[in-house]
């Protein structure tokens, strides 16, 4: 009986499969195969916007389904985003006056709270 055992080949485990991901649905997230690393999600819509791997610091991070910071922590550091398309543009003619030495800086900020009124 021992001499059997001695001679028989082991059979190895099958190794667990690697689960890839393909990327998810924040802005920038990297597309291609990689082993997943901690899920992320929108705190908002709830989609998934990839992993810790190809996603970008929470700070960073935009939702491509509900088009807005994908955490709260980007929200506390960036504030709230502009939704309308025609304050979007205006608010960045004020930006590229001022760095365009157009404008000083006391201009824009009252340009810019003039404009936010208007929102």
């Amino acid at each position: 009986m021992l001499r059997k055992l001695i001679l028989m080949p082991r059979k190895d485990k099958p190794k667990d499969p690697v689960r890839k991901c393909a990327g998810g649905r924040s802005f920038a997230c990297r597309r291609d195969s990689h082993p997943v690393a901690k899920e992320l999600f929108c705190w908002r819509c709830n989609t998934r916007m990839g992993c810790t791997t190809c996603c970008q610091g929470a700070s960073d991070r935009v939702c491509l389904v509900c088009h807005d910071w994908a955490s709260k922590t980007a929200l506390e550091v960036h504030g709230a985003m502009v939704k309308d398309p025609k304050v979007a543009v205006d608010a960045l003619k004020i930006v590229g006056m001022c760095n365009a030495g157009q404008i000083i800086d006391r201009e824009s900020e009252q340009l810019f709270s003039e404009l936010w009124k208007m929102v």
